[in-house]
């Protein structure tokens, strides 16, 4: 670059990004730039980096961006991504391609009646893939249980026990932990028809386009189980999460009975000792995560009637 090549600075902070992301890019002529700060993205599952020296034009801006975003504004930092994505990986073989736009990153950019109606096509979708029957509960290539019970408190069981064998501190004793679970196992014997859920199914792993969902991503942690432990009904008992009105809209689910409350708030508990614990083995260098979980962790033990000491 020139001494005279413009410089363009944007503090930017959006969800997913990594904290203090900016748009740093220098001009390299009237249509291309080239990024001089790196940055990232995490999704629900990987985080993409953006190193210094990638090349974007800003053209390629996720489609639903084009008819109101300025070639420099707030959601800059999503287009190059967008092109990062496209041009370093889809484009190369690296990482599979859909025609469509994610809705984890374009979400905050879009008015809120569109994403309320995404959430709602999601709720829709999420209750068709609930209505596949499977033949037990747990892995869907098996071995499978008659019990969710027995299925849902061994998969917390062996979250906790990752825990201890890495001597994650939740903040709570494991046996407390372990003591709610077993004081509230009961409600879930209600749930006897063993139905498919992706479990994972956040807005990042939802691509949409032209006001519609075309394809859902990221399957690997799917199983047979409770419908009521699927990401969209996250947020009915911690509101960190988000808002569940639209997507319980359009699954077409009503108020939670208290049973349903309880088990919810288990598959919640299991949540956020992920949220938490994983930060260890995933080899995390700062404590946004761990934080934010312990946070999360701290509120949902209350709703157990526990209170930090």
């Amino acid at each position: 670059m020139t001494s005279t090549a413009k410089k363009r600075s944007l503090t930017v902070p959006g969800s997913g990004f990594s904290p203090g992301a900016k748009v740093v890019v220098e001009e390299v002529d009237d249509q291309n730039w080239k990024v001089r700060e790196p940055f990232s993205y995490t999704g629900a599952r990987e985080t993409f980096s953006v190193p210094a020296g990638t090349d974007t034009d800003f053209a390629s801006i996720p489609r639903v961006f084009v008819w109101f975003l300025p070639r420099y504004g707030r959601y800059t930092l999503a287009a190059i991504l967008h092109d990062y994505l496209w041009r370093q990986l889809a484009s190369t073989g690296a990482m599979e391609y859909i025609d469509a736009d994610n809705l984890g990153i374009i979400g905050p950019a879009l008015p809120a009646a569109d994403v309320d109606a995404y959430r709602e096509a999601l709720g829709a979708a999420n209750r068709e893939l609930n209505s596949i029957r499977g033949g037990a509960f747990g892995p869907l290539a098996g071995p499978g249980d008659p019990s969710w019970r027995v299925v849902f408190t061994g998969m917390v069981q062996d979250v906790l026990c990752d825990g201890e064998r890495r001597k994650v501190d939740l903040g709570w004793d494991y046996d407390t932990v372990r003591g709610v679970l077993a004081e509230h196992a009961d409600s879930l014997d209600e749930v006897v028809d063993p139905r498919y859920v992706e479990w994972d199914l956040w807005e990042s792993n939802v691509m949409v386009r032209d006001g519609a969902i075309v394809s859902i991503i990221d399957h690997e942690r799917a199983f047979y189980g409770d419908p009521l432990i699927e990401a969209g009904f996250t947020a009915t008992q911690l509101p960190a999460f988000g808002d569940s009105t639209a997507f319980l809209r359009g699954y077409r689910h009503d108020e939670l009975t208290g049973t349903e409350r309880t088990r919810r708030r288990l598959y919640c508990l299991h949540l956020v000792l992920i949220t938490v614990i994983e930060t260890v083995y995933r080899g995390h260098t700062d404590t946004v995560q761990y934080d934010w979980g312990r946070a999360r962790l701290t509120e949902i033990m209350a709703l157990f009637g526990r209170r930090a000491h």
